[in-house]
């Protein structure tokens, strides 16, 4: 038997391949899982038909392991950044929470509680819903779940304060159906979080197409600093180093599906003041346009014409001189240490056209 292992070792070696064979076929996924998973693939997906028996599965189950694997799924499927349709994340986002909860407080293993948790923070469930997780997590005897606790309240802390009511608003059903199969080529969840990220990038068709499905333009954020729109003018502006076609468009689908020109953020500052800081003619024309006012004052007393004149944002500056804007007195001080030629010919147009 030459070249066979010696006979010890090929008990070990024929143990080892049936130890293998049996995990290779024992092991196979929960039914629901495939359903949902081939629902999706075939893009044939209904989420009364596909994905309500996962959570089915997961209230009857009655083992660790089928749960975690249950919790995993759905974990996958409602992940507001994953590949699922929109129709699935909106599903799980309205249907799971309830279930997910009450694993993560009747679970009884720490890691697959952890898991309901994570699973709730990652498909972007509401403040509410999120801070009824952390204080089941910080109640529960086991020392790992209390510190899921602790890492979601501190992720609470992070996430902007929105008033659910206001972050959405009525649409056609319609443009509703065409906005969200676009977006569902793109990967991009319906959500208030979305509309942000689409806006700080300036991207118009997105932007628009999140409008379309239903998200409110300032998606109920309580802070100014939180709405879409000021990621347009204070983010957007900032990092596109000019005013691009494409962030003009951003500015201007959002003000008319009616952003909020005038809303104040903490130091008092309208959207107006972080264009007259960040952006160009174009994108002060339309603000103005939109009704904010070129004379407002921010919490230190700084108007927009004498932030642009600061900035040596010179082309926002004689477009809000074209506007209206004027130097007062107040502001005499504040732009006495502009020393370019054009800025001191705005400076003294802006005080002339002042006078009576």
């Amino acid at each position: 038997m030459t070249g066979m292992p010696h006979r010890p070792l090929l008990v070990a070696w024929i143990i080892g391949v049936l130890c293998l064979g049996t995990a290779a076929t024992s092991y196979a996924k929960h039914p629901a899982i495939v359903r949902a998973e081939s629902a999706i693939a075939a893009k044939d997906v209904d989420p009364a038909r596909d994905i309500a028996p996962l959570l089915d599965a997961l209230k009857r189950s009655r083992t660790v392991d089928e749960k975690r694997e249950l919790v995993g799924a759905i974990s996958d499927l409602g992940e507001t950044d994953g590949d699922s349709p929109n129709s699935v994340k909106q599903y799980l986002l309205q249907n799971a929470p309830p279930v997910l909860l009450d694993v993560a407080k009747t679970g009884a293993n720490p890691f697959l509680q952890g898991e309901a948790i994570s699973a709730l923070r990652g498909m972007g469930v509401s403040r509410a819903i999120l801070e009824q997780a952390a204080a089941i997590a910080e109640a529960d005897p086991n020392a790992f779940v209390q510190s899921r606790g602790e890492i979601l309240r501190n992720y609470i802390q992070s996430m902007p304060a929105e008033d659910a009511a206001a972050a959405t608003r009525a649409v056609d059903p319609g443009k509703t159906k065409a906005a969200v199969a676009y977006l569902d080529k793109l990967n991009i969840a319906v959500s208030t979080e979305s509309l942000r990220a689409a806006a700080r990038r300036a991207d118009p068709e997105s932007v628009k197409a999140l409008l379309d499905a239903g998200i409110a333009p300032d998606t109920g954020a309580a802070d100014a600093s939180q709405t879409p729109l000021y990621f347009a003018l204070a983010q957007a502006c900032h990092t596109q180093g000019a005013e691009t076609d494409w962030l003009v468009e951003t500015v201007r689908v959002l003000i008319a599906a009616g952003a909020d020109v005038s809303r104040l953020d903490d130091n008092r500052n309208p959207p107006l003041i972080h264009a007259a800081q960040y952006c160009g003619p174009k994108v002060v024309a339309l603000l103005v346009e939109g009704g904010a006012k070129v004379d407002v004052r921010n919490g230190s007393g700084v108007t927009p014409l004498a932030m642009a004149l600061i900035m040596g944002n010179f082309d926002a500056a004689e477009a809000l001189v074209a506007k209206g804007a004027r130097i007062g007195k107040d502001d005499e001080m504040m732009v006495s240490g502009v020393t370019d030629p054009r800025g001191k010919d705005l400076i003294q147009k802006a005080s002339e056209e002042g006078k009576p």
